[in-house]
């Protein structure tokens, strides 16, 4: 080989060769903030309450949404369709789409509970509202007794008369 002629290295094999890497930016010192104050600490406290008073709300107003939107899913199923298509095509376990229906079935009276109650309005969750409802619900029932307690409350003149055949003594 002739030692007169220099090798170049093509541009591709120069651009493979690791250059080093470039030198770090140095931070520049900042100043460290003081500590946040007992005034800083309840303005943030107050605001997130009142964002998280919002979310509930609106938790509540889309739960009632979703039970409106199951309603009419399940008028438009064939009969012993819907828990399966809630379950299995919703992702929703039926107890919870029987709460989001209760809900929303319930929405007229939730709606007069808060035009009656406007401080609480705010503030009120799911569990609240289908206390309210249930609550609602005694009431209306308040003058009729359950099944058990009429027949506790029947007195021995009262009773249904023995079957054909049955006597208590023989």
């Amino acid at each position: 080989m002739n030692d007169n002629v220099k090798t170049h290295r093509p541009a591709e094999i120069t651009a493979l060769v690791p250059q080093a890497p470039p030198p770090l930016p140095v931070p520049s010192p900042e100043p460290v903030p003081p500590p946040p104050s007992i005034a800083d600490f309840t303005a943030n406290i107050r605001r997130l309450h009142s964002e998280f008073g919002e979310a509930a709300s609106f938790m509540l107003a889309k739960a009632i949404e979703i039970g409106e939107r199951l309603i009419a899913a399940k008028d438009a199923l064939k009969h012993g369709k819907f828990e399966d298509y809630v379950t299995l095509e919703c992702g929703i376990d039926p107890s919870t789409s029987q709460m989001y229906r209760k809900l929303a079935k319930g929405k007229c009276t939730i709606n007069q509970w808060l035009a009656a109650n406007p401080g609480n309005s705010r503030v009120l969750s799911q569990a609240q509202a289908l206390k309210i409802l249930a609550d609602a619900n005694a009431t209306k029932r308040k003058g009729k007794p359950k099944t058990n307690e009429r027949k506790a409350n029947k007195t021995p003149a009262t009773l249904d008369p023995p079957r054909k055949g049955w006597w208590p003594f023989r």
